[in-house]
């Protein structure tokens, strides 16, 4: 199993707290296993466990669609995570 298949899946879900246990839990194995980032992908209908992943560190990288993204570094150095594209050339 994957480390990140450890947060159920975000559809199942309907409570914040107990989303917010698991995300902690996943979020001690990731720092654990020394990743320096973590990425959700939260849909609109589930907009509410924003405010959980919020609680731990998580901040905005992008919304498109009807998806959130956000991220949270986890490393002691400088974010390297880049900013989200808004232009693209054709």
């Amino acid at each position: 199993m994957s480390l990140f298949s450890q947060i159920a899946n975000v559809e199942s879900l309907s409570d914040g707290e107990e989303f917010e246990g698991q995300l902690e839990n996943t979020l001690n194995d990731i720092r654990k296993n020394q990743y320096n980032a973590a990425f959700l992908s939260i849909p609109m209908d589930k907009s509410s466990l924003i405010e959980p992943a919020g609680r731990l560190g998580f901040r905005y990288h992008h919304a498109e669609g009807d998806l959130a993204k956000l991220y949270l570094w986890m490393a002691d150095f400088e974010n390297k995570i880049p900013a989200f594209g808004t232009h693209s050339c054709e």
